[in-house]
């Protein structure tokens, strides 16, 4: 665990494009989903699954152009860009239900602002590092 924690402090600007881009993503849901439930009178449960494939998409494809680009001429990676879509789509819902089963465990001795708040973060890090070592993992030069 502690060499998880000094690779998300010695890639700094790599975590910081991770955090930047999962900001972009939350507001992209939530800008979905009031749009959703508020102008088009969609249900909140259908609009959430709108907005959660919405937000998805947009942050794969900031991932892929900006997040893990090694500069702006080298654009080589380990997977092509279909499967790394495809992997991307996994690893999320992998990362959403991680986050779910921690909810559940950690909601039953906290409340649930801290419980949901170690979940998530429980489904960050694993996306942080399922993203930089499979599916943005760089050939060698």
């Amino acid at each position: 665990m502690k060499e998880y924690i000094y690779e998300i402090y010695r890639d700094k600007n790599l975590t910081i494009k991770f955090g930047i881009i999962g900001a972009i993503g939350f507001v992209c849901n939530f800008m979905v989903l009031k749009t959703a439930t508020d102008q088009l009178d969609l249900n909140k449960i259908l609009a959430e699954l709108i907005a959660a494939a919405i937000a998805l998409h947009v942050t794969f494809l900031l991932h892929d152009k900006w997040t893990y680009r090694i500069n702006k001429t080298v654009h080589k990676y380990h997977l092509k860009f279909s499967q790394r879509y495809r992997a991307y789509l996994l690893s999320n819902s992998f990362a959403s239900l991680l986050t779910v089963i921690f909810f559940a465990i950690f909601s039953t001795f906290l409340s649930h602002l801290p419980a949901l708040a170690l979940a998530a973060l429980a489904g960050l890090t694993w996306n942080f590092f399922v993203n930089k070592k499979i599916i943005w993992h760089h050939k060698p030069h």
